[in-house]
């Protein structure tokens, strides 16, 4: 009985020792960085744009990320970042999709404060057109036109 319960000791800490060594080589993509990202069987792996921050211990292990293609279709969507370790191509904001952590394979690069700034500018108009015509509050429940107190002076 006591073969079995030190064979059961040495088995959870052997899982314990492989899981602290896997979580501590996981990639930590900051905002405005570009990684190259594997999205699936029929996406492929792409470089992507990160969008949102490293998620806190009690969230998801998910980052939004914007995918680079080199389809152009010409419309308000699309984001150019002329980097030299990308295709000719851009980043196509409508495909902005949640990315668990484990699919980050590596970095490739930043994107220039000016380019980083667009796709969030894009973010925010996105959230107030939708507030705007859907009655959809934003993060911090403000209405897009400006946060006012209900009694007015």
């Amino acid at each position: 009985m006591r073969i079995c319960y030190v064979i059961a000791i040495v088995a959870l800490t052997n899982v314990f020792v492989c899981w602290t060594r896997w979580k501590k080589k996981m990639p930590r993509p900051a905002r405005g960085e570009i990684w190259r990202v594997d999205l699936g069987w029929t996406a492929k792996v792409r470089p992507c744009l990160v969008m949102s921050d490293y998620p806190a211990e009690n969230e998801l292990a998910l980052i939004l990320v914007i995918p680079h293609t080199t389809a152009v279709r010409h419309n308000r969507w699309e984001f150019v970042c002329a980097k030299p370790f990308l295709k000719p191509g851009l980043f196509h904001l409508q495909q902005i999709q949640p990315i668990s952590l484990s699919r980050f394979e590596a970095k490739l690069g930043l994107a220039c404060f000016e380019d980083a700034a667009s796709p969030l500018r894009a973010q925010r108009n996105t959230e107030r057109n939708l507030s705007l015509n859907f009655g959809i509050r934003t993060r911090n429940g403000c209405n897009p036109r400006g946060c006012r107190s209900r009694t007015r002076r």
